[in-house]
């Protein structure tokens, strides 16, 4: 017969009182989080604070352009447009290495035999 340690007892009370804890923290979130008293305000603000950001923003862009200073949305493309050249660039110096190995290999055919 296996002895249980003095301490099995209390762990076991241990787990089953964090096992109700658990449980009931998880039913009080439920509730809370399924609220409509809690999540159509948290929304609506929210939505207002999207909003105003949305307004600051336009204006702050629009100020930018009046002075001449590019925005962040005008930074953004042209670093996308840079990396579609570049990328452009490296498939156009691809093909001509891989021209200029073909035209080597050629050459070589040739000199070996000028017939062929």
């Amino acid at each position: 017969m296996k002895r249980e340690h003095p301490f099995d007892a209390l762990w076991s009370r241990g787990m089953r009182g964090f096992g109700t804890w658990d449980e009931a923290t998880t039913r009080l979130f439920d509730q809370v989080l399924r609220s409509r008293a809690l999540l159509e305000p948290l929304a609506t603000s929210l939505s207002a604070q999207w909003r105003a950001k949305a307004v600051l923003r336009r204006l702050r862009d629009a100020s930018l352009r009046e002075a001449g200073v590019a925005t962040t949305d005008d930074l953004a493309r042209a670093h996308a447009a840079t990396l579609r050249v570049e990328a452009r660039l490296l498939d156009l110096l691809e093909a001509q290495q891989r021209t200029r190995r073909e035209l080597a290999a050629l050459r070589e055919q040739l000199e070996r035999d000028p017939n062929a």
